[in-house]
């Protein structure tokens, strides 16, 4: 019972980006943004969730799991609503910096709670199953988020979402049980989980996957918007995706890294990745750009379970939430630099998705000639710290 109340609080806190996807940079150029500005305030949440994500062990371990879930819910929600009070795009900027700042504490604590409902043997399938989580909100939150915008406001998505989250916290209080604060989490030796090679080759990957993630943030809803597709076909491109992910996740294609290790779904889902940013820079209709974001889908579907696996095979107990924190920083800061470096070669003509596609490729190739052992070699079991 624990494992779905926490895996619905994991829905709605997704569901708090995703359903801001078809939206926030439509918004920013409504509150007089131009093109890198608007690129900026997309990435702000981001950017300020990763700075709370490196820092999200030592708070977990000051206040513990269940407090830092609610005050963080609570401030997420004070973010969305003021940005229905927003009357320019720097006021629009400063106030995503603290709904990204609430939101940092969140999944971090969620998933160490779910950790620690997975035996060794099946961490890539409950993964899978968390997985499925964001996948969902990724799924109806561009929907929502698009129909919300095509039939009432956006000031509407903005009240609506902040309720939620209010009323996401009280039930949190509420139900979860409270866990000691963790002595081991406020001393956690932060370098030493970047010397293990197979918790560096998960964060890279995570990097990658949401560096591609934050393009498509950025520049997909611009480009749908320039081929005359509505604020609903934005939100099915955003969908498309997490159907796709989530069909991945409920067959046994989520469990083949506990069968043949974490490396190899890693790097197929990198490649995978790279190749639906490419082929966005081609696609023109809503058809061609679905069919590329359900090839962006399967890659995250393969990648995310392996690569958070690895991050509970390679830490204990104690160490969870900050290695989790720093999976979910680099998650973050691939969503920042995705819209901020993408945006910015804008400005001498390079397609986004272009720009995209050689970056994966560059840092997929990187990852694999730096770690070409691990990735020869079947590794499942927990690493030993260095």
């Amino acid at each position: 019972m624990l494992k779905w109340i926490i895996y619905a609080m994991v829905v709605i806190a997704f569901m708090d980006t995703f359903v801001q996807l078809p939206v926030m940079p439509l918004y920013a150029q409504l509150l007089g943004a131009g093109l890198f500005l608007t690129a900026v305030v997309t990435s702000a949440y981001s950017f300020a969730n990763m700075l709370g994500n490196f820092g999200a062990g030592w708070c977990i371990g000051q206040i513990g799991r269940r407090n830092a879930i609610f005050f963080g819910l609570l401030l997420a929600a004070v973010g969305v609503f003021g940005y229905s009070i927003a009357n320019d795009a720097y006021t629009l900027l400063a106030i995503r910096l603290i709904h990204g700042l609430g939101m940092a504490v969140v999944v971090p604590a969620a998933f160490s709670y779910l950790a620690e409902l997975a035996p060794p043997s099946e961490r890539g399938k409950q993964m899978a199953k968390s997985g499925i989580a964001i996948a969902v909100a990724a799924l109806l939150g561009p929907m929502l988020g698009g129909i919300i915008l095509d039939k009432l406001t956006v000031y509407h998505l903005f009240y609506i979402m902040s309720s939620l989250l209010i009323v996401t916290a009280f039930v949190v209080r509420k139900v979860l049980p409270a866990t000691p604060v963790a002595q081991e989490d406020r001393s956690v030796n932060i370098p030493s989980l970047l010397r293990r090679p197979n918790l560096l080759m998960a964060y890279v990957a995570a990097f990658i996957l949401l560096f591609a993630k934050g393009t498509m943030a950025f520049a997909l809803p611009l480009a749908a918007q320039a081929n005359g597709l509505s604020g609903t076909s934005i939100g099915i491109l955003f969908s498309a995706f997490a159907a796709v992910a989530i069909l991945v996740f409920v067959t046994p294609l989520s469990r083949i890294s506990d069968k043949i290790g974490r490396q190899v779904p890693l790097l197929i889902g990198m490649i995978i990745v790279m190749f639906a940013m490419g082929g966005l820079a081609w696609a023109t209709t809503l058809t061609s750009m679905v069919v590329m974001m359900v090839i962006y889908g399967f890659g995250f579907g393969i990648l995310f379970p392996a690569a958070t696996a690895t991050v509970v095979d390679n830490s204990d107990d104690g160490e969870r939430s900050a290695a989790f924190g720093l999976f979910y920083g680099m998650f973050s800061l691939g969503v920042v630099l995705g819209p901020l470096a993408t945006g910015y070669f804008t400005r001498w003509g390079i397609d986004p998705f272009i720009f995209a596609s050689i970056f994966v490729f560059v840092m997929t190739t990187s990852l694999f000639l730096l770690f070409r052992d691990i990735f020869t070699t079947r590794t499942i079991g927990f690493e030993s710290k260095g």
